[in-house]
Parts: structure tokens; sequence; C-alpha cells
């Protein structure tokens, strides 16, 4: 697999192959599901573990990334948990309400800039920072 360069600025770049470096990865994972799909209330619960991680290996500096230590790939998110419920009152009318947990990709933040000569230089975190995120949904029919 390919990733680019931390600081890598990707709009208009003309040369995008200087700023490419060869990683190799790492996945696994589990997903478990529990449901009751038939009478009034029917109801799902599915969780899934998975992980993917990836690490640069070079002859040079520039080509490490995290200084050749394992980090998060791009679509990563290690935790997804679904609860569904849903209640058929009739033919014509049912409740359900849904939950969803995922936590989030990893995040690279740019933590200062320095200027030199009119020229902006940026300095980013390391490539293991995690954010997280909920959402709910609750639908009636």
């Amino acid at each position: 697999m390919v990733d680019f360069k931390g600081g890598t600025d990707l709009i208009m770049n003309e040369h995008i192959e200087r700023d490419l470096v060869n990683v190799y990865g790492k996945a696994w994972g589990l997903e478990l599901l529990v449901k009751k799909p038939e009478g009034r209330i029917r109801w799902s619960m599915s969780y899934t573990y998975s992980r993917v991680l990836l690490r640069s290996k070079g002859s040079f500096a520039e080509e490490m990334i995290n200084s050749g230590d394992w980090f998060p790939a791009n679509f990563d998110r290690p935790h997804d948990l679904i609860i569904t419920f849903n209640y058929i009152q009739s033919r014509r009318m049912s409740f359900s309400a849904n939950y969803s947990f995922s936590s989030g990709r990893p995040v690279t933040y740019p933590v200062s800039t320095y200027m030199i000569e009119d020229i902006v230089l940026t300095q980013y975190s390391e490539r293991i920072n995690i954010v997280c995120r909920t959402t709910r949904d609750l639908t009636f029919q």
C-alpha cells in the first residue's frame, strides 16, 4: 500500500509521486450479532471490533511515518455498536428506534505553524489521535 508523507500538500501538487511512502499493514476483527426477528417486538444488537494498522518502512527519515511505529489507517474504526428496536402495532403502524455508536477515524491535527521568509510551515501531531462520535435515530412509520 501507499500513504502520504506527513504535511503533504495534495491540492494542485504536480509531483504527487514524490510525497508517497510505501506502507504495509495488518487487520483483524470480531463481529457479533444477536437478534429476535419474529413477533410484535423485534430487535437486534450487533457489535464489531476491528483494527487496521499501518507501518512505514524506509531507508530515509522522511520516508518514515511515526518513526516507523504502527499507526491506525485512515479508515480504522475499532468499535461499532448498532441496536435496533421495532414494535409492530398493526399492519399499517409500527414504531422503530435505532442507536448507533462508532469510534471515529484517526485524526492528525496541526500543532503549530512557523513562518520563515514568507513561507508558512505547519507541524502536525502523530498519526494516532482518535475521535469518538455517537448517532441516534428515532423513526415512526
